[in-house]
């Protein structure tokens, strides 16, 4: 049975740093949110309509590839999903998709200090890949939303205020009960 693991965590958590070092070990893809949202971000204004239309069919499309792809591959996105209306009907997608590969879908919400998260949210580089480095908005955020712990799904909390990214990988894939393929050894 393949899976799909969802991190949610605000911007700066450390999400796609994670997702890296996890796929690397499960041998996975990572389809990160800004994969999803940089062409969008691209072409137009986040107030222009043609934004969302934009948005929703590079979701649309690459969701329609993921869903044809090898169901042994494992997929792990990342995501800032709160607990409102709008975005549990987001993680619904993620719902649809382990369904449609017949997958186990793992949630790991991140959670971070504040402190700690405004650091990392204006760390060299964020800026460069179009990455929220604005500390009013995350603080926004996080006074005025909390993290989506989707319901009837496979759901884990996760620390990683002072955690190191490989620390952060091993506990996932070790609470989770995720199996790692086996390294090939090279002949010598």
């Amino acid at each position: 049975m393949g899976v799909v693991i969802h991190l949610n965590g605000w911007p700066g958590s450390g999400k796609l740093t994670i997702a890296r070092e996890l796929a690397a070990r499960l041998d996975a893809r990572v389809i990160d949110s800004h994969t999803l949202l940089n062409p969008s971000e691209a072409l137009y204004e986040r107030h222009d309509l043609a934004y969302g239309t934009l948005r929703r069919e590079v979701r649309e499309l690459i969701f329609s590839h993921l869903r044809r792809m090898d169901q042994r591959v494992p997929l792990i996105f990342t995501d800032a999903l709160s607990d409102d209306a709008w975005d549990t009907k987001m993680f619904d997608e993620y719902r649809a998709l382990a369904t449609a590969r017949r997958a186990r879908l793992v949630s790991v919400v991140l959670q971070c200090s504040e402190e700690e998260n405004e650091r990392r949210l204006v760390s060299q580089g964020r800026a460069a890949q179009q990455k929220l480095t604005r500390i009013s908005t995350l603080r926004h955020l996080r006074e005025n939303y909390r993290l989506l712990r989707p319901a009837e799904v496979e759901c884990y909390t996760l620390d990683v205020s002072v955690m190191t990214v490989d620390d952060a990988a091993g506990w996932i894939v070790s609470s989770a009960g995720l199996s790692q393929p086996e390294r090939r050894m090279s002949g010598g």
